[in-house]
């Protein structure tokens, strides 16, 4: 295991945030002099576009994950900020994704293995893809905690005790350190009456698992996801030091948790 601060940002239902978190915890982050590197384990390489210039036959996370794999400190570019990334590589990860299907042994660990090797980050955040697949299974395995991003609405709510068995899972089987750091609710529509109906489902099965839900949650503003397609912070986008300083009180959270 890395001697790394690891947190697997997660959920296997898609639009729900997950990069834009990613994004802004980095920002965050580095705002505050940490050393910090982002993972994207998403084929669709979001956070790959939203935080480095590529190369299209750029070595990515896939090469790392593969036989015989690429040291991952030969895989990472620059992001902003000083932050590093270990890019999504698209297709190819997409097949050593189901390659990995096919294997049994150690297959869960080997994102553990090549950050084991890496000392120098305070904080690894890994944007994990919309899915309970071999991908994921390696993030949790991984990191320390998981951050589990969602919406106040029908199948984001309902898809969340899927995914906590998927981390008892892991929990039981590969990694039983792993803890849930909290749970995110993006986008919420305060003034909705289908918004407040599953907050209140999340609320419930939260306090019933003992998981914090983080507050405030993240209202809907277009900032937040205009932000990221610029590749800007909050804090640099100007007029919404409020949005800004959500993200600044979940960083908290999570260096309170990995303490």
């Amino acid at each position: 295991m890395s001697h790394a601060r690891v947190v697997a940002v997660v959920n296997q239902k898609g639009g729900v945030g997950k990069t834009t978190t990613v994004f802004h915890l980095a920002r965050a982050a580095a705002r505050r002099g940490r050393r910090i590197l982002v993972i994207d384990l998403d084929p669709q390489a979001n956070s790959t576009a939203a935080l480095a210039e590529v190369e299209p036959d750029q070595v990515g996370i896939a090469d790392v994950l593969k036989r015989p794999p690429e040291a991952l400190a030969d895989v990472l570019v620059e992001g902003p900020w000083g932050i590093d990334v270990a890019p999504s590589s698209g297709e190819p990860l997409a097949w050593v994704r189901d390659q990995l299907v096919g294997e049994t042994i150690g297959r869960e660990r080997r994102l553990a293995t090549a950050l084991a090797s890496l000392s120098e980050y305070d904080l690894v955040l890994i944007d994990c893809a919309p899915a309970v697949d071999q991908l994921t299974i390696n993030a949790l395995v991984a990191a320390q905690l998981a951050l589990i991003v969602t919406e106040a609405k029908l199948f984001s709510a309902n898809g969340l005790g899927s995914l906590l068995n998927t981390i008892h899972g892991v929990r039981t089987n590969y990694h039983a350190g792993l803890r849930i750091a909290g749970i995110v609710v993006n986008r919420l529509e305060q003034q909705t009456v289908s918004s407040a109906h599953w907050l209140k489902e999340i609320d419930a099965l939260a306090a019933e698992l003992g998981v914090e839900v983080y507050s405030p949650k993240v209202p809907k503003r277009v900032a937040i996801a205009d932000s990221v397609e610029a590749g800007i912070g909050l804090d640099e986008w100007g007029g919404v030091d409020d949005l800004a300083a959500i993200y600044d009180g979940y960083l908290d959270n999570l260096e309170r948790a990995l303490a």
